[in-house]
Formats: structure tokens, sequence, C-alpha cells
């Protein structure tokens, strides 16, 4: 640290003091000639106090005089630097800056099975301005790369089909350069460790963190910045214990009805979460799965009780305390569930299956939907439940089931067939 010397010297031409009464000056209540006091005033303390005041800013106050010539009162201290970010006016200059935001260019491939993930990485990551594809697996996503160029891809890693380490090292064999990111609520040294082995540049856990996010954007594209606007207060919202509900409308950029919707979904495609739970021994491969599943689920979506318990039982080792948390999480999710059920879903809008479709809209639909499947496009539950209710309007029950199966597995080459047939025939 750097240091500068400060003296102040005072002088006046008066009547000075003699040196045999000058060690009298710093010496409370006194005065150098008693009778000088009715003629200058003054209690004999402002020497005093002005002393103590030096020393405790490791400074000195000294006098050299002479009678009848005047006296020099000399103040010196050492001062530290003052660093320009710490100066008072420099920090308004900071607050009243106009805040930027971030710009980046270019298109990025996202890669992710299940749906609310999906929605919370896409909205995020459209948020910086990129243009953004999804795929729901690996094998898609291959596929997409070598169909067209990316600047970047987000990469889950658990997905069926074809998961994202063994996608990361196959996208290797066609292109070395693009930046592959790792999204994974597994985040042990082992995790990360594979994710380089296979390829990957960067791993991002979940819930995803928007500065790493931003840092990330930042090392490997093109980006500017531009003036951001002043951001809306925060309109009213169904507060629901155990739902940082704010949070997750802030992370959506502000969409209350996306939130809404999110939970609405969760609420609906985990209720029966607790059962298949309780159906699974602890320590199988497929416990540990649902419990990663349900681990980047909450956080995403900001269940905090949720999050807390699901990510201590992933990563415990002991079983006794894995019971316990177990237990927790379960109770968690009940009351989760519940809350969702009761403060969202009788209020929120829904989005309503129409009923009224002719068969030639129908017919439309169904093609449109064996497209997104062929292009990767991500199939909510909501679209998969109306295509099916659809097609067992017009077809067989059989058939409907048929398509259910292959879309509940993941089978998209047998229900691309299906489709396809189905679509032949009403045509």
């Amino acid at each position: 640290m750097n240091f500068s010397y400060l003296s102040i010297d005072i002088i006046d031409s008066g009547i000075g003091i003699s040196k045999d009464k000058q060690n009298k000056l710093f010496k409370g209540f006194s005065q150098i000639d008693t009778s000088n006091t009715r003629e200058y005033g003054g209690s004999g303390l402002g020497l005093v106090i002005s002393q103590n005041l030096a020393k405790l800013m490791k400074g000195n106050i000294t006098v050299n005089s002479n009678e009848g010539k005047g006296s020099t009162f000399s103040f010196t201290t050492t001062l530290s630097h003052i660093k320009e970010d710490d100066n008072s006016s420099s920090q308004k200059l900071k607050k009243d800056e106009i805040p930027k935001k971030l710009l980046a260019k270019g298109k990025a491939l996202l890669v992710e099975d299940n749906e609310i993930n999906q929605i919370v990485a896409k909205q995020n990551l459209e948020n910086f301005g990129l243009e953004v594809i999804t795929a729901i697996n690996g094998k898609i996503a291959v596929q997409k790369v070598q169909e067209e160029n990316f600047d970047i891809i987000f990469m889950d890693l658990q997905m069926p089909i074809m998961d994202g380490y063994e996608a990361s090292m196959q996208i290797r064999k066609i292109s070395s350069t693009v930046p592959i990111v790792a999204l994974s609520a597994a985040v042990l040294v082992e995790d990360l460790a594979k994710t380089k082995q296979a390829g990957m540049n960067e791993h991002l856990s979940k819930p995803i963190d928007v500065k790493k996010l931003k840092e990330v954007i930042i090392k490997y594209l093109e980006t500017s910045y531009e003036e951001k606007g002043i951001k809306k207060e925060m309109s009213n919202y169904q507060n629901i214990e155990g739902i940082n509900i704010e949070e997750l409308i802030t992370r959506l950029n502000d969409n209350k009805e996306l939130a809404y919707k999110m939970l609405v979904s969760f609420a609906t495609e985990k209720k029966d979460i607790v059962n298949k739970l309780n159906n699974l021994s602890i320590d199988c491969d497929e416990f540990n799965f649902l419990i990663h599943s349900i681990k980047g689920l909450s956080g995403n979506l900001s269940l905090n009780d949720v999050y807390e318990y699901s990510s201590k039982l992933y990563s415990s080792d002991d079983l006794e305390n894995k019971k316990v948390l177990l237990d927790k999480l379960k109770s968690s999710l009940t009351f989760i569930i519940n809350e969702i059920n009761e403060k969202i879903v009788n209020n929120f809008d829904k989005h309503k299956t129409v009923d009224s479709l002719s068969e030639n809209e129908i017919l439309n639909e169904l093609k449109k939907f064996n497209s997104e499947i062929a292009e990767g496009t991500f199939i909510s539950s909501e679209k998969r439940n109306f295509i099916i209710s659809q097609l067992n309007k017009i077809s067989n029950e059989e058939l409907a089931k048929e398509l259910e199966n292959y879309l509940s597995n993941f089978d998209y080459k047998n229900a691309q067939i299906l489709l396809k047939k189905v679509i032949g025939d009403l045509s």
C-alpha cells in the first residue's frame, strides 16, 4: 500500500512563547500566563484536544516559538492512498450509470429432455439474445450438428436414447472447436472429470446460475452491451409456501403466466412421484436417477425445500441419513403438489383442448405433430395428450394407445411410422 506524508504549519507573528513555558502547552487547563486569560480568553484545553485528535490519526502536533517573534504550530501525519474505486464520488458515478444488458451473437443448440428444464434454459439463453434450437436427446443433437452450424452447445447429461456424454463424443468427431457446455445437477468431482473426458469445455450446474452462464457466454461468444430499461415493479403474484415464486418469475424474464404453467405441469406430471419413490429401492440406479431429476427440476422451479432435501439425498452415502432425508423429501413433495393444486390450478387460466376440430383440422394437427417429432422439437405432455385424444376420435382406441406407448418410451421412430400410416389413411 502507498502512503503520503502530510504536514500543515500554522504560523503567527504574535507575542511568542518562551522555551521554558512551551512544555505547559499540551497540559490540560494550563495557561502560559494567567494574566492573559482575561485578555485573550480560553480554558487551556484547545491544544490538548487537538493533540489527542492528532494522535488518533497517528500524527503529532509540535510547536516552535520565540518570545516576541511569533509561533509556528505544526501538524504532521501519514495517510494511505485512497483508491479511486473507494472514492465516494466514484461510487456515486457508478450508481448513476445506466445499467447495461449483455447481448450475445450466435446460434445455440440446447439439448434437454425435460420440458420444464428446457423451458427455463431456453428462456435464459434467449434473454442474452441467442437464437436457440432444441433437441430432446443426444441422438437428435448429433443429427442437428451434422445438418447445421452452431456457435455453442448446451448439453444435458442424463437423457434417453443417447446421453450427453456419448453425444458429445460423437459431436467431437464432427467438430473439434464448437464449445460444449454440460448442464447437470451432478456436480461431484468425478462428474466434472467425466464431462472433460467426453470433450466438453464447461460445466454448469442446475439450476443454472445466470452469472456463471454469463461468464461462459462472454468467454466463447461475440458479445455487446445495450442500455437496459428500468425493471418494472413485480406485479401481484400468488405466494406459495416452499416456493420462491418471485425468483422463478424473474428467472423466466418476468413471465408470470409461464411460471404458473410450469408449476401446474410439475404438479400434474409428478402427482404419483411419492408412490414411485416408495416402490424403489433406495440404493438402486433408478432411484438415484429419479432423485437427480427431482433435484434439477426443483432447482429450476425454485422449490426450496424439495431442492434442499433432494440435493442432500443425492450426495449422501449414509444409508440412515438417506432414509431421514427421503422422508423429508416425500413430505415436501406432497405438500408442494397440494399447494400448487389448491392455489394455482383452480385459478390458473389453463390451455383448453379444442374438442370441436373437424377431421381435416385434426389431420393438419397430426401432420404438424409428425414434423415436430422429425425436427426434434420438444413435445410437451399437454401437446402429447391432445394429439392422442384427437387420434382416438378419428381412429381406434388401440392406435391411440399404441402411439401413447411409443411417445412415453421416447420411441419416436415407431411413433413417426404410425403417424405416417394414419395420415396416409386419412388423406
